[in-house]
C-alpha cells in the first residue's frame, strides 16, 4: 500500500515563523511522499477543518522556536476554537521546560 492510499486527500501544514524554511521542508515532503504540503506562517492561516463525513485530517508540524510556555497554551487554544477536527500535531523547537506533553484532544 503506498503513502497516497494510505493517506488519500489529507493534508500537512509546516507553520512557523521562518517562512523560507517551513516552504522548503513542505517542498521536500510533498514531493518525497506525495502528500499534499504547505509551508505557512501561523496556525491562524490554517485553512478551518470541515465537519462532514468527508473531513480530512491534517498533520501540522509546528516550529515553536522561541515560544513561551503562554505563547503555546494561547495559540493552541484559540486554534481549537475552530479547527480542531481531526488534526495531529507535532511540536518541534520546543524549549524544555514549556510543559508540552505527548497528549489527545
Amino acid at each position: 500500500m503506498g503513502e497516497k492510499e494510505i493517506w488519500g486527500d489529507r493534508r500537512l501544514y509546516v507553520v512557523g515563523p521562518r517562512r523560507l524554511q517551513n516552504e522548503l521542508i513542505a517542498s521536500f515532503l510533498e514531493r518525497e511522499t506525495g502528500i499534499g504540503c504547505e509551508g505557512i506562517a501561523d496556525l491562524h492561516d490554517i485553512p478551518a477543518g470541515n465537519k462532514g463525513p468527508s473531513r480530512l485530517t491534517r498533520l501540522i508540524l509546528w516550529d515553536c522556536l522561541g515560544k513561551g510556555p503562554g505563547d503555546l497554551q494561547s495559540d493552541f487554544e484559540a486554534y481549537g476554537e475552530k479547527r480542531f477536527f481531526d488534526d495531529l500535531f507535532l511540536v518541534f523547537n520546543a524549549s524544555h521546560g514549556v510543559g508540552i506533553e505527548e497528549t489527545a484532544i
